[in-house]
């Protein structure tokens, strides 16, 4: 009996380690949820760089002038009108003797001269007629100038005028200068200057400008530049060259002669 009272508590100690030894490991396996889960922000996704816009090509600039050579027929804009050129001049007065009176008696006139025609259907009053001139010399020096109609009554339809784009000038530069470009601007239907825009009137602040160039020397003295002439005469000027003469040579002309005797 008693032998089976120690077999029995040796069986139930045996059973209680057992199940002590089971507990401690579950509690060492058996974790904190909140220990074992890991807290990871999630990254954001990077937006995807948005693609770069083509430049757009810079669009070329309106030139300044539209450049006209001597000779050309021109339709100026909101009149049709039809401006010849001819050539540059230069004297005491404008071309038919005209004199101005907002002309300096210590200059000289310098002119482009040319014809207008007015191919509308209605009369034309040449004094109305808004614009400005300047006349650059060398791309340097610029003098203010005005366009003149000739005919100042007005134009009817097909009529045409004499036409000066004019300023004046200092004599020395007219002994001077290589290049000048004379400039003529306006508005649509020659409107009135935007002064808001300008404050001083100038052909750059007028719609449509045109520019005639002339390149070579000054004017020679009967108010024509030696360019022109050469256009005129189908080449380049000269001088005809001096043919020397002695005492008691006979010159003879057309209409006299006479013997050199002393000097």
């Amino acid at each position: 009996m008693k032998k089976q009272i120690a077999l029995l508590l040796a069986l139930m100690t045996a059973l209680s380690l057992t199940a002590c030894g089971s507990k401690t490991d579950d509690t060492e396996t058996a974790k904190d949820p909140a220990e074992e889960t890991t807290t990871q922000t999630p990254e954001t996704p990077e937006e995807p760089e948005e693609p770069e816009e083509p430049e757009e090509p810079e669009e070329p600039e309106t030139p300044a002038f539209t450049q006209v050579n001597i000779g050309d027929t021109v339709a100026l804009n909101g009149v049709d009108l039809e401006l010849t050129t001819t050539q540059f001049l230069s004297g005491d007065k404008l071309g038919d003797g005209i004199s101005v009176s907002t002309h300096s008696d210590s200059n000289l006139y310098f002119w482009l001269e040319g014809t207008i025609v007015n191919v509308g259907t209605e009369t034309l009053n040449t004094l109305g007629l808004e614009s400005a001139v300047s006349i650059v010399f060398d791309d340097t020096y610029t003098y203010t100038g005005e366009l003149l109609i000739r005919n100042m009554d007005g134009l009817g339809p097909f009529a045409e005028s004499p036409v000066y784009l004019w300023a004046d000038v200092p004599p020395a530069m007219l002994e001077k200068y290589q290049t000048v470009k004379v400039q003529l601007g306006y508005n649509d239907g020659f409107g009135d200057y935007d002064w808001t825009a300008n404050s001083e009137r100038v052909v750059i602040g007028y719609t449509n400008r045109y520019e005639f160039v002339q390149s070579g020397a000054a004017p020679s003295a009967n108010g024509t530049s030696d360019a022109a002439t050469a256009a005129a005469t189908g080449g380049a000027t000269a001088e005809p060259a001096a043919q020397p003469i002695a005492i008691g040579d006979l010159i003879t002309t057309n209409d006299y002669e006479f013997t050199l005797k002393k000097v």
